[in-house]
């Protein structure tokens, strides 16, 4: 679940996105206003991700076209028509990147 409330599936740039931004921007852990996930500068997060299908057989794998999507919003602010809006509008400069 996003910080926006709703649920994005495995594999697309969308969840990758809403993943990335609860890192980047905090969030309360399990709703609890009281246990606050404190945010990550940008320069501490990157995203770990399955080079193959087959490395992922409950579905984390993500092609790259569509990581490419989620990377140039998250990074640039370069929006790709997804549902999930970036907390930061204009993107995470320093955000480090994939493995």
């Amino acid at each position: 679940i996003g910080m926006d409330g709703n649920n994005y599936n495995q594999g697309t740039a969308d969840y990758e996105v809403a993943m990335a931004d609860m890192l980047l921007h905090g969030f309360p852990v399990g709703g609890n206003a009281n246990n606050i996930f404190p945010a990550l500068r940008s320069d501490q997060v990157m995203i770990g991700l399955p080079a193959a299908p087959a490395a992922a057989p409950s579905g984390g794998y993500i092609s790259p076209t569509e990581m490419k999507k989620a990377l140039n919003y998250i990074i640039k602010g370069v929006p790709f028509g997804g549902k999930y809006k970036l907390s930061n509008q204009s993107g995470y400069p320093a955000f480090r990147g994939l493995m």
